[in-house]
């Protein structure tokens, strides 16, 4: 990998130059930067997300998928989680799916 790559004493792996390509298999998540099917009660018009861990930042993007056509904003992003806003209120069996990039 001529000194292009390397894992760190915590068990990073950093890559220094170049792209990351995975030719066949996918990137698979943990509980840590998503939630799957994340139920949202009847009515809500807003939801708290708590992460399982305390982030080291509250920079990260967030990217949100609800089951039924709103609109929707992240109205606060914190070092333990996040708060997204529903412009239409939670139907019946209502989740989102969402994903976060530090």
């Amino acid at each position: 990998m001529a000194g292009k790559s390397r894992i760190d004493t915590d068990g990073n792996f950093i890559i220094s130059e170049g792209d990351l390509v995975i030719e066949t298999g996918v990137i698979k998540g943990n509980d840590q930067f998503r939630g799957i099917d994340l139920s949202v009660a009847l009515g809500e018009t807003s939801l708290e997300v708590l992460f399982n861990e305390i982030k080291d930042t509250d920079v990260y993007a967030v990217n949100i998928t609800p089951s039924w056509l709103t609109n929707l904003a992240v109205t606060e992003k914190r070092t333990d989680g996040f708060i997204v806003e529903f412009g239409i209120a939670a139907p019946v069996d209502a989740v989102i799916d969402w994903v976060i990039m530090e």
